[in-house]
């Protein structure tokens, strides 16, 4: 499954997430709302102002379930439109023609042991320029939870 081509450079052809990306949020807002569709459409910055666009599409969402689910099915019938599928030739289809088909070829699941012994599974989360870790950790989530940055259950998860 890959991004559809998007423009071409010379002669290469370009996929591009942030168009995509757009018509589908575009496609599933404007069910609900042409408005914010052509708004969104019409965003020059996307990777800086589609968080308001996703905003709008929830706040669409939250009028009721029907419009919920009437989004979301307009979302996922234009990502199934949009997204390629590279057939096994080399030639792409939409990923809904790919799977309204059977497969000539069969997907199999496969297992890779690997030889090395496992590293120690050490928890490290980066925190104002340090590394926490142990101790230090164990501490600063303690923190965390007092001072309600985080709920205690997940000062749990990350202590244990």
């Amino acid at each position: 499954i890959v991004f559809p081509v998007t423009g071409t450079k010379g002669t290469e052809e370009i996929r591009s997430s942030t168009p995509t990306g757009k018509e589908i949020v575009a496609a599933a807002v404007g069910v609900s709302s042409p408005e914010k569709a052509d708004k969104c459409r019409a965003e020059r910055k996307w990777r800086f102002g589609y968080l308001r666009h996703l905003l709008g599409l929830v706040e669409e969402q939250c009028k009721s379930p029907q419009t919920a689910l009437d989004v979301a099915t307009a979302g996922m019938d234009k990502a199934y439109d949009t997204f390629q599928f590279v057939q096994p030739d080399g030639t792409s289809v939409s990923l809904r023609e790919a799977m309204s088909k059977p497969a000539a070829d069969k997907f199999h699941t496969g297992y890779i042991k690997g030889e090395a012994p496992m590293p120690e599974k050490v928890l490290e989360i980066p925190y104002k320029g340090k590394t926490l870790s142990g101790e230090a950790l164990k501490t600063q989530v303690r923190e965390w939870v007092e001072y309600g940055t985080i709920e205690p259950s997940a000062g749990d998860a990350i202590i244990k």
